[in-house]
């Protein structure tokens, strides 16, 4: 965060690969949701299984973590914080840039898929292309 040149206004972290969760844990990341609210900076979570989050509850940590701010999935997490920012442009940079990523991933695919679903992955990342709207 001190080494950003723009300001970091969120904080997401991942804890899909976490299966286990002990209490000194739990406490880390209730003190660095604090030191992050304290520096006005949103602290989210997502991809939490059912035991870290018991385990998270049951340490207190969840008292300091805000409900809204636990997340299924990076997709979910991103269009609450855009929303709550009410980032017009960066909302649309951001559907922008998920189309042209599977635009991009569709025509990579087009050399190793069977040659009867070629023409049809074609044809979507073309209408795909179609339907980004450039930067204005």
């Amino acid at each position: 965060m001190t080494s950003s040149s723009a300001p970091v206004k969120a904080v997401l972290l991942d804890l899909g690969a976490t299966t286990d969760l002990d209490v000194p844990s739990a406490d880390m990341l209730a003190e660095l949701s604090e030191e992050l609210r304290a520096r006005e900076v949103r602290f989210m979570l997502m991809n939490m299984i059912h035991p870290v989050r018991q385990m998270l509850e049951h340490a207190g940590a969840m008292e300091k973590i805000a409900p809204q701010d636990v997340f299924i999935g990076p997709a979910e997490a991103v269009l609450d914080y855009l929303s709550s920012q009410y980032d017009h442009d960066g909302i649309q940079e951001l559907l922008r840039s998920g189309a042209d990523s599977v635009r991009n991933l569709l025509q990579a695919s087009l050399s190793t898929a069977p040659s009867e679903r070629q023409a049809a992955l074609a044809a979507i990342a073309d209408q795909i292309g179609q339907g980004i709207k450039p930067k204005e």
